[in-house]
């Protein structure tokens, strides 16, 4: 709802999106992005295709865990991301996210002053920082994903009831 921005379509295959903002399921969003267009003389190849299709995956499992998740209307989530690349050459795609949730829940389990910022670079998903409390403690990790090879890597210093938000 509210949603709202400024895109602009420069010559060639310029494509900006300045300070777009709204909310999405609870969600504050706003968004920044500056990319080429897909080049019409470049067909995609098999892999890319594939890996786009992984891609919407990702997402999808993203957007449907999100739906396990209360956010409180009073202080919602609120997610920033600047986006950068060529869209004819996904490695090339460069993304800094930040996310702040003062309160979120899931089974009745709650967290509070949810924190996490990352970026992606090419196939590269990095979460530099997570962070989150719960009544007895405190979350803090970070980790890696690597998109094509599907293979990642955390670390991880906990002291909440992770099971309990499985």
């Amino acid at each position: 709802s509210g949603l709202y921005g400024t895109i602009l379509m420069g010559s060639e295959r310029l494509i900006e999106i300045r300070d777009a903002r709204g909310e999405v399921g609870g969600i504050q969003f706003s968004l920044s992005a500056k990319f080429l267009g897909r080049d019409p003389d470049k067909s995609r190849t098999e892999d890319e295709e594939k890996n786009e299709g992984r891609r919407r995956e990702l997402i999808a499992r993203i957007l449907e865990e999100m739906e396990h998740w209360d956010f409180g209307p009073d202080s919602p989530p609120k997610v920033q991301v600047e986006v950068s690349g060529d869209l004819s050459d996904k490695g090339s795609l460069r993304a800094n996210f930040r996310i702040d949730a003062p309160s979120v829940e899931k089974r009745q389990y709650r967290l509070t002053e949810m924190q996490a910022a990352g970026s992606l670079k090419g196939y590269l998903l990095e979460i530099s920082s997570f962070s989150a409390k719960d009544a007895r403690g405190t979350l803090d990790g970070h980790a890696d994903y690597q998109l094509l090879q599907r293979t990642g890597r955390f670390d991880m210093e906990s002291s909440i009831q992770i099971p309990r938000l499985l």
